[in-house]
């Protein structure tokens, strides 16, 4: 790196790239390197303490001692940002964002039934993308008012482009009122390292058959829907025995892999918006009253929504412990 941390003359290192070429170089050294350039400073922080030249020449002198852990390596390049997006080892098999939507897109097309594009987003090299069918594979009726609420079925597929994950394939239920998604964990080969090999493209028409087996099977949980509904989440009594459920519920979903901060605005969510316009909290409601009528299925939809608002490996982790709630394999106890 020259003093200005450019590859070559002209390619600057991604925060992402950085980390990965310093965690082949040492143990520990990306968190190392980006505390000493002062990475994540904040614009309310002194730059006392905090010397990106020093950071470069350390790199540097380690690269040249220990080249051999990274000799063989490739740097992947986006030449119109000049920027280094990712490092990655010897073995790595490239395939792009663009070569699983296409894929995805073909075989999406074939299943029985046909599935269309839902949406995708694009998070600097990773990517998800979600296809639907055009029927709903259940529907749960309203009681209070007499309607539908409709479920499709559908695949979710997601990549990396520079190594920082696998290419992975799910089922997704969609609950169409709000295009919310909960998402089939990415296990039983559901997901496929980029390890470069002449059963690659054997090893991916695998991973299709896998999740158009999930898919298929999507259909049963109508029946984890309904237990949802019925599962009361016992706030609401008092102001004492409210609290410390809320304290509960949320620290059960910190425990699975929530942050904090998005354990309580999920809690929050459930407790204002419930699942439908007509169970909002109003003003003129007793607070206390709604909050008691609170079921499972309320914070299902409200972890599904606000998935949403989150980065894709956030989002995917809460889509996941949504579908876990379906399964009844993750219990609000």
């Amino acid at each position: 790196m020259d003093k200005q941390a450019r590859i070559q003359g002209k390619y600057r290192l991604t925060t992402q790239a950085l980390s990965q070429l310093c965690s082949r170089l040492a143990p520990g050294y990306a968190q190392t390197v980006h505390d000493i350039a002062g990475s994540y400073r904040t614009e309310a922080q002194s730059t006392d303490g905090f010397d990106p030249q020093l950071a470069i020449s350390i790199t540097n002198r380690l690269i040249r001692l220990r080249f051999s852990r990274i000799n063989g390596y490739c740097m992947i390049i986006d030449r119109e940002k000049k920027q280094v997006d990712g490092i990655v080892g010897r073995k790595y098999a490239f395939f792009s964002n663009l070569d699983l939507y296409m894929t995805a897109k073909d075989f999406v097309k074939q299943s029985n039934p046909p599935a269309f594009f839902k949406d995708a987003a694009i998070y600097g090299r990773r990517m998800m993308v979600r296809f639907g069918y055009s029927k709903p594979l259940f529907v749960v009726p309203v009681k209070k008012t007499g309607t539908d609420d409709p479920f499709y079925g559908g695949y979710h597929f997601a990549n990396s482009e520079i190594g920082d994950c696998s290419i992975k394939a799910g089922a997704t239920i969609i609950r169409a009122l709000c295009d919310n998604k909960a998402v089939s964990e990415f296990t039983d080969g559901s997901r496929l390292t980029h390890v470069r090999g002449k059963r690659f493209e054997e090893k991916l028409y695998n991973l299709l058959d896998q999740v158009q087996l999930k898919a298929e099977h999507a259909g049963q949980y109508k029946a984890g829907i309904a237990i949802l509904i019925t599962q009361n989440l016992g706030l609401g009594k008092d102001e004492e025995s409210h609290a410390r459920r809320l304290s509960e519920i949320v620290s059960q979903l910190h425990r699975h892999g929530l942050t904090k901060q998005m354990a309580d605005a999920v809690v929050a969510r459930a407790l204002v918006n419930g699942s439908y316009k007509h169970e909002a909290l109003l003003h003129g409601k007793d607070p206390m009253r709604v909050y008691a009528t609170r079921t499972a299925y309320d914070m299902f939809n409200a972890l599904t929504a606000e998935a949403k608002k989150r980065s894709i490996d956030v989002q995917e982790k809460a889509e996941q412990l949504a579908f876990k709630m379906l399964s009844g394999r993750f219990v609000l106890s």
